[in-house]
């Protein structure tokens, strides 16, 4: 089975869903991010979103560092 993109990124998001997985998002634009985030609530309840950074962050090794700390499962990378 070859999966694309949003494929995968769905297939991802229901097994954190299922699972109680941790997630963290970086990348894209700050309202995609918003977006991303009113969907992971609605739809994905069970996820745990520990933390989100638009793509335009200044000082990336701040996020970078942020997701070293708080460890999530999963992370998804939009640039």
């Amino acid at each position: 089975m070859v999966l694309l993109g949003i494929e995968l990124c769905e297939s991802l998001l229901d097994y954190a869903d299922m699972h109680g997985k941790s997630v963290y998002l970086f990348g894209g634009k700050p309202e995609v991010i918003r977006q991303m985030q009113h969907i992971m609530k609605e739809k994905y309840p069970n996820a745990k979103l520990l933390g989100c950074s638009d793509g335009y962050v200044k000082d990336k090794d701040m996020v970078f560092e942020d997701m070293k700390q708080k460890e999530p499962d999963i992370v998804f990378a939009a640039l």
